[in-house]
Parts: structure tokens; sequence; C-alpha cells
């Protein structure tokens, strides 16, 4: 019998949702009319998040309560947990696109200075913190996005999105701290302190910024690639 506790993350994610997806018909943002892009580019980081995810849940990294979830499970992983890679990029990259629409002077400048402050942040964390591999998890998400921010850097193809990036991603910090917030607090989500540095923001492990700042890279990546496609009269796929 499931109770209304069993449906707590299941809720936190319809919650995110409700508003990005009801505002994605906007008629200036229009976001509806980039379902196709949007999807496509939050599927191929989700695959791969979720094998991380999986992984780093089989060694006991972190696990999930069997209170907070519905009790489904895909590759070990609660079935809400799956959506979380969906969900969360789809709010994370429509908040990007109100920021493009609503302020297009963002893709005017050809300024990598976020990314490279955001590689310095990361090293510097990964220095104090997590190398060399005195706090496993530390160590790999550090080294993650290390790899994804210095692959964007040389593509200068991406040059034009690192302020709009950096202003959606401090954007959506809000309503992450709100979700990971009820998450960790609850909790839905169990750490094992072993694996991770000691610096948290409320109940929420610093690392979750640093992990998400990667996959919020990578949509926002596939995401431009498949429009500057569209426009070219590409096919998408």
């Amino acid at each position: 019998m499931i109770s209304i506790e069993n449906l707590y993350y299941l809720l936190i994610l319809l919650g995110s949702l409700l508003g990005p997806l009801s505002l994605s018909f906007d008629k200036k943002v229009s976001f509806f009319n980039k379902f196709k892009h949007s999807w496509l580019s939050i599927v191929l980081p989700a695959i791969l998040y979720i094998a991380w995810d999986a992984v780093f849940t089989s060694m006991n990294v972190w696990s999930f309560s069997k209170k907070y979830t519905l009790g489904i499970s895909i590759f070990g992983l609660p079935i809400e947990e799956i959506l979380f890679f969906f969900v969360i990029p789809y709010c994370s990259l429509f908040v990007y696109e109100v920021f493009k629409c609503y302020f297009p002077n963002l893709l005017k400048s050809n300024n990598r200075t976020p990314g490279y402050l955001a590689l310095l942040i990361i090293i510097l964390f990964l220095s104090f913190r997590g190398f060399p591999f005195s706090q496993l998890y530390t160590s790999w998400v550090s080294l993650s996005a290390i790899a994804i921010v210095v692959f964007l850097l040389f593509r200068p193809s991406f040059n034009n999105f690192w302020l709009a990036f950096a202003v959606g991603y401090l954007t959506v910090l809000i309503p992450k701290f709100m979700v990971n917030g009820l998450l960790t607090s609850l909790p839905v989500v169990i750490y094992n302190d072993s694996y991770f540095s000691t610096i948290r923001i409320l109940s929420i492990p610093l690392e979750d910024f640093i992990y998400f700042l990667g996959l919020f890279l990578l949509n926002i990546m596939l995401y431009e690639y498949y429009l500057k496609r569209k426009l070219s009269n590409q096919p998408l796929v």
C-alpha cells in the first residue's frame, strides 16, 4: 500500500516541473516550439548521469529512503531518481532560454570569463578538499566537471554562451536549494559522509552544485548544437 510519504520524491519533481512546463507556452519565449531540441539535449546526458548514479549507488556512496519513494527501481535506482535527470534539466533549460529571450545581449559577449572562474573554483575545491582521492566522490565529481569545462573552453562555437550559462546557472540555484534541500533534509537521499567533503550548504553537499554545473553545461552544449542544426536546415538526428 502506497502512503503519502512514499509520494514525496515524486511530488517534489512534479512541483519542480509545474511552473516551467506551464510557462513554456508563453508567446515571447515559445519554449514549446523547442521541445524536440530540449529533449534531444536532455537524453544523452541523462543516460550518462544515470549510469554514473547507478555506479556510485552500488558503491554505497549514497542511498535512497524507502520511506519517501515508491519502491520501484531501475538499475538499482528509484524510478524518481531516473526522472530527476529529465525533469531538472528541462526546468534548467527553460530558465536558460528565458534569459536568452529577454536578455539577448547575454549572447553578444564573446567572453569565456565565467568558464575560467568555474574552472578555478572547482580546482581550488578539489585541491583543498578532494585530492588526491581522500574523498572519493569529491575527487570524481570535481575531475568530471573540470573535464567538461575545459572541453567547452576550447570550443570557439560555445564562447557566446558562457555568460548566458552563468546567469542561468546562478538563477537555477534558487529553486535547486529548495529541491535539494528537501531531498537532503528529509532525507530522501542519504549520503555516506566518508566519500564527501565536510562542506555543506544547509544540508546539501557542495559536490551537488559541482555535479549540477557539469550536467547543465552538457545540456546547454547539446541544446545549442541542435538549435544551430535547425537554423541551418540540417536534420537533428
